[in-house]
């Protein structure tokens, strides 16, 4: 039986797949495949669990989707913290 999050994310990547972006799953990363990619359940430094969606224009990360519940709040500092790590790592990369 599909749980409502998995009802949820399928209509999201049909979505996104809509709009131009390549949706792919975290072990299956290929930046080269489009100029806009994203990352399902893209983990997180620390192992501190995982962004549910992490977006990537030319192989740079420039944000971040958090699939929640109207009820739940997103710990968007904690996303911030780790999109602005991860820009910054790219940055420095030859």
């Amino acid at each position: 039986m599909t749980t409502p999050e998995e009802k949820a994310r399928e209509r999201i990547d049909c979505q996104l797949n809509e709009a131009g972006w390549i949706v792919q799953n975290r072990d299956e990363i290929n930046l080269a495949a489009n100029d806009g990619i994203i990352i399902r359940e893209f983990p997180l430094i620390g192992g501190e669990g995982f962004a549910d969606y992490m977006i990537f224009v030319d192989g740079v990360p420039v944000g971040a989707l958090e699939d929640k519940p109207d009820s739940d709040r997103v710990r968007s500092d904690e996303i911030q913290t780790q999109l602005a790590f991860l820009v910054d790592e790219t940055k420095n990369k030859p």
